[in-house]
């Protein structure tokens, strides 16, 4: 079966308006065994990366406090990534967060990330499991898949990121974050997304190569 998808088409065909600043569709023709390899990987390194600052996060709470968590977050997350892309040198190009209230400034969302963000906190405050959503973009001539996964808020992330902070978790983040804005989240909330962007298969670029 050949699939014929926009760029800016999302998840299920589902299609939705992305704003002015979204590229113009482009028509990609793939099978639909091919979308869900594409798919796939960007899956697993999504949960490899979420598994991953959650171990760490939890590694550095139990010798450093909560103080200690959020520094090594700091530390510890952008070094996660740069792990990732170097076991997927030829795959991956980078591997993320961001929110729509962010703690690092680095992390700001795009202009379609953002309404993919809005969208996740509509379909939770309506009782619905948000699901992920993709895209592809063309990045100087090659075809590439923008993955994003929603970050729903446990309660380890309370501690940190919950309406009611301790002392010296705000005292960390004061120094640390000085424009902090990832606070008052309840369990449950989305609180932002994983945001995997990755090349697609050189066959794909080959078949729809202008």
């Amino acid at each position: 079966m050949i699939r014929q998808i926009s760029i800016g088409s999302l998840s299920l065909c589902l299609s939705l308006h992305i704003g002015a600043h979204s590229p113009a569709p482009i028509k990609l023709e793939f099978s639909e065994d091919q979308l869900q390899e594409e798919l796939q990987f960007s899956q697993s390194v999504s949960k490899q990366l979420a598994s991953s600052l959650k171990q760490t996060l939890m590694d550095a709470i139990k010798h450093g406090g909560l103080s200690g968590g959020i520094e090594q977050c700091r530390i510890v997350a952008p070094n996660i990534s740069a792990r990732l892309q170097k076991q997927h040198p030829s795959k991956l190009i980078s591997a993320g967060r961001t929110s729509l209230k962010i703690r690092n400034p680095n992390n700001q969302a795009t202009p379609w990330q953002e309404i993919q963000l809005r969208d996740f906190d509509q379909s939770s405050s309506l009782g619905h499991k948000p699901a992920y959503r993709y895209r592809f973009v063309n990045l100087n001539g090659r075809y590439a898949l923008e993955y994003m996964s929603p970050i729903p808020t446990q309660g380890l992330c309370l501690n940190c990121h919950g309406e009611q902070l301790s002392p010296e978790v705000l005292d960390t983040l004061k120094t640390l974050y000085p424009n902090d804005q990832a606070q008052g989240y309840r369990a449950g909330d989305i609180r932002g997304a994983f945001i995997i962007r990755s090349w697609l298969d050189e066959s794909m670029n080959e078949k729809n190569r202008h």
